[in-house]
């Protein structure tokens, strides 16, 4: 064959190959991104579950504020309003400090979902979970045998940034949600 004809075909094969290299880095890096995403998802998913089950800890703490005191659904947006009395373990011995099983309740489930951070400070669960509302409550009438019902709701920062799905895909999944029932 003539070297005429052979002139640039190396160049062409190192473009090709440049080009395919390329694709299959940027398809890499691109799962990369979806792995942070998913893996930020799965460790906020498992602070959720563990607000649950602190909450439902709580409430087999106080089984007398359970029939009223914790069928409550609390949102974010309340969560700059603390409940009017301020019950906690009293560890500091304030003997003026007399609240009902049913203020403990209402105490309990304010503090575990919004926390007692400082204005403008993310510091509690709503800022830094991105947290909704919750949901407690017994399943039907509340006796000492029924089931009791833990719902926490929040949006989920990994699927509401995607640019892979549309955005009727990304309002249905934002919305993330888990729903612990037990007999306490």
């Amino acid at each position: 064959m003539n070297k005429a004809y052979q002139q640039g075909i190396t160049l062409i094969e190192v473009l090709v190959t440049m080009f395919v290299m390329t694709v299959g880095l940027l398809g890499l890096a691109g799962l990369q991104a979806n792995s942070v995403k998913d893996g930020l998802d799965n460790a906020k998913r498992s602070q959720v579950t563990w607000l649950v089950t602190e909450i439902i800890e709580r409430v087999r703490a106080n089984p007398d504020g359970r029939a009223t005191g914790y069928n409550t659904t609390i949102n974010s947006t309340d969560c700059p309003s603390p409940p009017a009395q301020q019950c906690s373990d009293n560890s500091q011995g304030d003997a003026s400090i007399t609240c009902t099983p049913d203020q403990i309740a209402a105490f309990d489930v304010w503090e575990v979902f919004c926390g007692q951070a400082e204005a403008g400070i993310m510091a509690n669960s709503t800022d830094s979970l991105n947290l909704t509302s919750v949901t407690t409550g017994c399943v039907g009438t509340c006796t000492d045998t029924s089931d009791f019902t833990v719902t926490i709701n929040w949006e989920s920062l990994a699927v509401a940034n995607s640019t892979l799905l549309s955005d009727s895909a990304i309002a249905a999944q934002k919305s993330q949600s888990i729903t612990m029932t037990v007999r306490p």
